[in-house]
């Protein structure tokens, strides 16, 4: 179990955002890239709820996943999380690993940097339902070992722990975060490392092709139930692409 060191993020450099073109070239169905137009009309983006919104932390995120798992289980199959600030990213991540738990299928998603109005940034998570939990546990047992949990904190290096993520993805086949869900600074932490993932990856398929999962165990145990475990792998953007064939939503303008 490693921690890492503060250091400050910084944004993408060219190099990186040319990854982000091949990303959008690799499939017309998960088009990463249409107008801001276009995703205005969009009323099914989710806003995820920051620490003004109405309601306890818990009715917050428990309220953004029965959105969740409505939207991926509709004619779309897909949904998509706009978060922005740190309680926001937090609740994001809370609502998409509620949504496995209580949707008895994991909840698949992308999460990518979006460029905002005003020269501000925000997070997108782009979330479906691409398999069952039995397949999700034989997929990460198939691993050539079991990946090491690097736990998050307070102080962790966004881009540091990026980095390791996907070395460690890349030698083994997937890579594993821990997660306190009650520290937002650790959960907005976490939620930075995964847009930043495929600004780190050395090929463009392998970029657009990684994936997360947010695991809660136990949670009826409270005590047990204290931390969640992102799931970080690969799958191939066909698959996105079949999930997607029905209108996908813009990530990154």
């Amino acid at each position: 179990m490693l921690c890492f060191d503060s250091m400050r993020l910084v944004r993408p450099s060219a190099s990186f955002n040319h990854l982000t073109v091949l990303c959008r070239r690799a499939s017309s169905a998960v088009d990463l890239n249409v107008s801001s137009s276009l995703e205005r009309q969009d009323a099914s983006l989710l806003w995820a709820p920051g620490a003004a919104s109405k309601g306890s932390d818990e009715q917050r995120f428990d309220r953004l996943a029965g959105k969740i798992g409505v939207q991926c289980r509709d004619l779309r199959g897909h949904s998509v999380i706009g978060a922005r600030g740190e309680a926001a990213l937090a609740n994001a991540l809370r609502g998409l690993a509620r949504a496995s738990e209580l949707g008895k299928s994991p909840v698949e998603f992308r999460a990518r940097w979006h460029e905002d109005p005003g020269d501000e940034r925000s997070i997108r998570f782009y979330a479906e339902i691409c398999e069952t939990w039995t397949d999700f546990k034989k997929r990460w047992a198939a691993l050539k070992e079991t990946p090491r949990a690097f736990q998050v904190t307070p102080h962790t290096s966004v881009h540091k722990l990026a980095t390791a993520v996907v070395t460690n993805q890349r030698k083994i086949g997937g890579a594993a975060l821990k997660l306190n869900y009650k520290n937002d600074t650790v959960m907005a932490t976490a939620g930075k490392v995964l847009a930043t993932l495929p600004h780190l990856t050395q090929h463009e398929d392998l970029g657009c092709g990684l994936v997360c999962v947010i695991r809660w165990p136990m949670i009826a145990t409270p005590e047990a139930s204290k931390f969640v475990y992102a799931h970080v792998f690969w799958r191939k953007l066909e698959k996105l692409s079949e999930q997607h064939a029905e209108g996908s939503v813009a990530q990154e303008q």
